[in-house]
């Protein structure tokens, strides 16, 4: 069935074939509805609906016999429902939802803005999501804060943390900012808590990072009150065997300037003093060269042996 229209019926508005397919300005339909006008403008297929009562909305409703999908838009009096607002253009339906594309190359965008849409968000064609980054080089690559209020790239909000810890898990209760590495839940430590007693630390060994710095004032290592003891500990079990401390000197600590083993002796300039107290003392007199070497032991009683003496003329 052909509907003609223009002089002399010189144009065909719309096709019925004979198995049902309809075509409006198409004359071979191949699917159950066709529409085609070929111009450098938009073609539009328009459903109007203008009322402005609770239930009113203009729509899309595809059937497969079970499930329903739905596009469409609410009217300007529609009465909220679920996450919908009035003149809210939605799309829904009973079970999932896929957006997709094939190409290779090719990337899902979101956009927004007052008249002309800008690129919000996107997935590009590895899968990577970039929010105000339209060439994301990692899963989630967000883009830079700026010294504007309300633009920082990440913010939490304060909550209840979880009863149980759970692995990899970021929480922020309003004061603390907590991660959970494995099933410990584990407390952030910031620059700033130096000054309350905290020390940043790494490793596993709880090996203390100072970072570099040069001393130009004095410095005090101690407590604050005038009775306070300093402890130097080398383990956390005191005694524990080859537990000694080493005081080094010089070009990247190369001399050895004092040691205390493990057993409580002294050596100045010796690694393995014999005695409480030890020393090497080397002693050079005046023009005739002469070098003497002194090792001194206090114990009980202070000994003297000259270990070698140079004489030059």
């Amino acid at each position: 069935m052909h509907f003609l229209v223009g002089n002399n019926g010189a144009t065909e508005a719309m096709t019925i074939l004979n198995n049902g397919n309809v075509g409006i300005n198409y004359t071979n339909p191949g699917s159950p509805l066709v529409i085609s006008k070929n111009q450098n403008s938009s073609t539009d297929v328009n459903i109007y609906n203008t009322d402005v009562g609770a239930s009113a909305k203009a729509q899309f409703l595809i059937w497969n016999g079970t499930k329903t999908a739905t596009f469409g838009i609410r009217g300007t009096g529609f009465s909220s429902w679920g996450a919908m607002d009035a003149s809210d253009i939605y799309m829904w339906g009973d079970d999932d939802i896929s957006i997709l594309t094939s190409n290779n190359g090719s990337a899902i965008k979101f956009g927004t803005g007052n008249g002309t849409p800008n690129e919000r968000m996107r997935i590009d064609t590895n899968g990577n999501v970039g929010i105000g980054v339209t060439g994301p080089t990692a899963y989630l690559h967000l883009k830079a804060g700026t010294a504007t209020a309300n633009t920082a790239p990440l913010k939490l909000t304060s909550g209840t943390d979880l009863t149980t810890p759970e692995a990899g898990a970021f929480e922020y209760d309003g004061t603390n900012l907590h991660f959970t590495p494995v099933a410990t839940r584990e407390t952030i430590a910031y620059v700033s808590n130096l000054t309350t007693g905290y020390v940043p630390y790494t490793g596993a060994t709880g090996n203390v990072t100072l970072g570099t710095y040069s001393l130009t004032t004095p410095n005090i290592l101690g407590g604050t009150s005038t009775t306070a003891d300093l402890t130097l500990q080398t383990t956390s079990g005191v005694g524990a065997t080859g537990a000694d401390m080493h005081f080094l000197v010089g070009n990247a600590g190369a001399t050895e300037a004092m040691t205390i083993l493990n057993n409580g002796r002294v050596g100045v300039g010796i690694d393995a003093p014999l005695a409480k107290v030890q020393y090497l003392s080397e002693v050079v007199m005046e023009e005739k060269y002469m070098l003497m070497t002194l090792q001194v032991q206090l114990q009980t009683l202070i000994w003297l042996r000259l270990q070698h003496i140079l004489v030059g003329t």
